[in-house]
């Protein structure tokens, strides 16, 4: 289906691919499909438990090699429906990916994490019960949504309780996903009474500043931005409506391709050894002496001793 044709296209072209999401409480018709609510209501909680599980089995072989990363169970704090199928639901659920894909990178999700203290301090509890009880859980992830001017205003003034919240989050000794972060262009343009040409460079600019805080943080590994065309929340996406690329796009692929990119050239002299200091990631580092020179694919990462020696001639290393 269309689905895999674009995980499939995806992976040709070497970008990592997330599915989103395999079990989320929220009816009706969103996360849980209207006749499973009505499952739900006849007290067939049983049928609802099976069912489920064997949703998660399908979809994660079938998107095996694909699908890199899952939100496997999403916002199981504020959207609970799945709750009655008994306190093992979530574990189960981890259970099932890990055995189909052992390969997957696992996510528990939750929205409101970074600005509603009770959610979080709920998520975290929940979280780390299953962390201790062995649930493979790979990642969290904290949801990072916009969608009002009030919203918008007030995460820019609270910029350093977002960050402090990311390090409770962190204490769970898991990496950090900003899952779901989207900037909608009427909160721009509401909250700074301006027209959508001038919302849309304070959009980009105010982007920028996000994505430098969530980088900044040590335990955040991944920033996924919600998302890509049509976006949920209007005007939210790098791309307009007639496919005309906004600023947003420009802006944030600055930061990352220019401003978070290594990119020098260094002389090795007599020692063959070299030392230096850059952004964590995929390098490619290109070696020359004596008029050959010989192109090296390195997965250089920030948690981890970075040693690699490059052998380029019999006789000729670089370490």
């Amino acid at each position: 289906d269309a689905s895999k044709k674009i995980a499939e296209w995806l992976k040709e072209n070497g970008v990592p691919v997330k599915g989103h999401t395999l079990v989320w409480g929220n009816p009706p018709s969103v996360g849980v499909p209207g006749w499973v609510e009505r499952m739900g209501k006849l007290e067939q909680w049983s049928e609802v438990r099976d069912l489920l599980f064997k949703r998660v089995a399908r979809e994660v072989e079938e998107f095996k090699d694909l699908v890199q990363y899952w939100d496997v169970v999403n916002e199981p704090i504020v959207q609970n429906w799945f709750d009655s199928l008994g306190t093992d639901y979530i574990a189960q659920s981890y259970r099932i990916v890990k055995e189909t894909d052992p390969d997957a990178i696992t996510v528990l999700n939750e929205y409101g994490v970074l600005v509603n203290t009770g959610t979080r301090r709920a998520f975290i509890s929940r979280a780390r019960q299953l962390i201790n009880e062995g649930v493979q859980i790979d990642a969290i992830g904290a949801e990072a949504h916009i969608f009002t001017a009030q919203d918008l205003l007030g995460q820019l003034g609270s910029l350093e309780s977002i960050y402090l919240a990311i390090d409770e989050l962190a204490q769970l000794g898991k990496p950090v996903h900003i899952s779901e972060f989207q900037i909608p262009l009427p909160a721009v343009i509401d909250a700074f009474k301006v027209s959508i040409s001038e919302a849309e460079e304070i959009q980009a600019e105010i982007a920028k500043i996000f994505y430098k805080v969530f980088f900044s943080h040590p335990a955040v590994e991944v920033i996924t931005y919600w998302n890509f065309y049509r976006a949920w929340q209007s005007g939210s996406g790098f791309l307009r409506d007639d496919l005309s690329i906004k600023p947003l796009f420009y802006e944030l692929k600055n930061l990352i391709h220019g401003e978070w990119k290594t990119d020098m050239k260094i002389d090795v002299g007599s020692s063959g050894e070299v030392a230096f200091k850059g952004f964590a990631g995929n390098y490619e580092i290109t070696v020359a002496t004596d008029g050959f020179s010989k192109t090296f694919s390195l997965d250089v990462g920030g948690k981890k001793e970075n040693n690699f020696v490059l052998v380029i001639g019999k006789e000729q290393e670089v370490r």
